[in-house]
């Protein structure tokens, strides 16, 4: 029976520790057990971008659930550094409520002040949506993609994570939109 343990692959290992992103030996599966990807390996260093690309359906959202610990069908080592890690999706979440509660979901600390807020918004190009911080809404029917993306990177500045992921996060901006919102990511500073 020990034996017979050891052959079997063991569950995805996901550990927290050091800086960056580290990811060895990993196999993804469907969760039918049919291989989607296999010895999987990348890393990346603290400040230092990595950009995972391949044809639709190659497994790169599955890829960051994993990361995230949300895919557990597969195997192999997944290091992810220390401090807080921000997964942002395609279409980011926006709850009912408030413009500002949607912008600062999940819950920031220490919550950001209302002119932080605002410069974010700035930032993204959204300033005309300052004047509806306090208004209450379903964000994700009021907003375009684009300003739900926009929406999402607010997001990071406000909550400086150590580490962000982005999935296709901005697929529905043009090319100058999008060089504009990884240009400020590059260039923050915490």
């Amino acid at each position: 029976d020990v034996a017979a343990a050891q052959r079997e692959k063991q569950p995805i290992a996901i550990e927290r520790g050091g800086g960056g992103v580290a990811v060895h030996g990993l196999d993804l599966h469907l969760p039918n057990g049919q291989a989607l990807r296999e010895d999987i390996a990348l890393s990346a260093e603290p400040g230092a971008p990595l950009l995972i690309t391949g044809p639709s359906g190659s497994g790169k959202s599955t890829l960051l659930r994993a990361v995230a610990g949300l895919w557990p069908f597969g195997s192999g080592q997944i290091r992810v550094g220390q401090g807080r890690a921000l997964f942002l999706p395609q279409r980011p979440y926006l709850p009912l409520g408030t413009l500002e509660d949607a912008i600062l979901y999940p819950e920031i600390d220490p919550k950001p002040g209302r002119a932080e807020i605002e410069a974010a918004l700035h930032a993204v190009c959204l300033p005309y949506l300052v004047p509806l911080l306090d208004e209450e809404g379903n964000w994700a029917l009021r907003s375009s993609g684009g300003e739900q993306q926009r929406i999402g990177f607010a997001r990071i500045l406000l909550m400086r994570p150590a580490i962000v992921f982005l999935d296709e996060a901005t697929s529905a901006l043009d090319e100058a939109a999008e060089a504009h919102l990884y240009r400020i990511l590059r260039e923050a500073e915490w």
